[in-house]
């Protein structure tokens, strides 16, 4: 099973060491959500320490009820 994450990403959150403006022209800014960059959380801050987990567990949570999983030793 793969999930996507639920948070379509802006390129301000995928900042690590590029330019914001380099990441633009490589369409990381994309409106599409099909390919919209896309993540399970947010950097947090002292205000919010953990920006989009709740929302991101619902995720994982709703496709694991979905089906039935066996588990063998």
């Amino acid at each position: 099973m793969f999930l996507d994450g639920p948070h379509i990403l802006q390129p301000a959150d995928l900042v690590f060491g590029n330019s914001l403006e380099s990441l633009e022209e490589t369409g990381v800014a994309a409106t599409d959500p099909e390919v919209a960059p896309r993540g399970w959380g947010f950097k947090a801050t002292p205000e919010d320490p953990e920006p989009g987990l709740v929302e991101a567990l619902e995720v994982i949570k709703d496709a694991l009820s979905k089906d039935t999983y066996v588990v063998r030793a």
